[in-house]
C-alpha cells in the first residue's frame, strides 16, 4: 500500500545556500560584467544580497540581483516590486532568464567537477533536519518527498556530502520543468499530501488557488527565505507558521504523519 507523502521544499526548508548563492553570483556577475565585477568589490554587498533573498523565484534572478545592487537600484523598490524591478534590469542589460540559468548552472557543474567538497562547503543544513529527514526515510508512516526547483544533480551532491541517501523517485526537481502547485497535484492525487513545507511566501499562497489543493496543509518555514511580515500574516490565510525547533521535534504534532 503506498504511503502518503509530506512534501518538503529544499532551499530555505532543508538547506541554507546562501553563502552559495551569493558567492556564485558573484562569479557569474565578473563574467557577464568583467569592467565592472572584476574591479568591484562585491562583498560589501552580500548583506543587501542576504536580505532581499526572499524576492527570488529561480536562480536564474541571483546574478540579476546582484548586478541591481551594484548599480546602485533602490533597495525599498527591488524588494516590495522585484518581478518590475528584474524586468527593466533585463531589457537594460539585454540578458535573458535562459542564458543567466545556464550560466549559474554551468558555473556550478564546474566548480563542482573542480573541487567538489569546496562547493559543498558553502552550503549549510539547518540544525537537526539531517537527523531529522534520516527518521523520516526509515520509521515514519509517510514518504518524504522533495519538491524544488533546484537541479536534481545539485539536491543529490548535498545529501551526499552529509550521507543521505535520497531515493531519486521521491525528487522532483527543476528538470521536469513543472510548476510546484502541478507537482503537487500529480501526488496528491496518487497519493494523498498530508503537508506542504515551504519557506517562499509566493509558492505557498500559490498553492491555495489551486481548487484540488485547497484541503492541503501548508507550513511556513520560518527560518528560511521569508520576511518577519509574511510569517505574522501566515495563519489569517490559513498557513502554518514552523520554526526550526518544531520541525525537527520529532515529538512535535505539526504534522499528521507524527501521530
Amino acid at each position: 500500500m503506498a504511503l502518503p507523502v509530506l512534501a518538503l521544499d529544499f532551499d530555505g526548508v532543508l538547506c541554507d545556500g546562501l553563502n552559495e548563492y551569493f558567492t556564485v553570483s558573484a562569479k557569474v556577475y565578473r563574467e557577464l560584467c568583467p569592467e565592472i565585477g572584476c574591479t568591484g568589490n562585491l562583498e560589501p554587498l552580500r548583506e543587501w544580497f542576504y536580505r532581499l533573498r526572499p524576492v527570488i523565484t529561480h536562480g536564474w534572478e541571483m546574478p540579476l540581483l546582484l548586478h541591481g545592487l551594484m548599480a546602485g537600484e533602490d533597495i525599498q523598490a527591488m524588494e516590495s516590486a522585484w518581478p518590475q524591478v528584474q524586468q527593466r534590469l533585463l531589457r537594460e542589460t539585454g540578458w535573458t532568464a535562459q542564458d543567466l540559468g545556464q550560466r549559474v548552472d554551468e558555473m556550478r557543474d564546474a566548480w563542482i567537477a573542480r573541487d567538489e567538497q569546496e562547493w559543498l562547503s558553502l552550503h549549510e543544513f539547518y540544525g537537526g533536519v539531517v537527523a531529522q529527514v534520516q527518521r523520516w526515510l526509515t520509521t515514519t508512516p509517510f514518504q518524504p518527498v522533495i519538491v524544488t526547483t533546484k537541479q536534481e544533480r545539485f539536491v543529490q551532491a548535498l545529501w551526499s556530502g552529509v550521507g543521505v541517501t535520497w531515493p531519486e523517485q521521491w525528487l522532483y526537481g527543476k528538470t521536469l520543468a513543472q510548476p510546484k502547485t502541478q507537482i503537487l497535484q500529480k501526488l496528491h492525487q496518487q497519493y494523498g499530501v498530508i503537508g506542504f513545507v515551504e519557506d517562499r511566501w509566493e509558492a505557498l499562497t500559490a498553492v491555495q488557488q489551486v481548487p484540488a489543493l485547497q484541503n492541503i496543509p501548508l507550513f511556513l518555514a520560518t527560518w528560511g527565505y521569508n520576511t518577519p511580515a509574511q510569517a505574522q500574516s501566515a495563519r489569517q490565510l490559513g498557513i502554518q507558521p514552523l520554526n526550526l525547533g518544531e520541525f525537527c521535534d520529532p515529538q512535535s504534532p505539526w504534522c499528521r504523519g507524527n501521530d
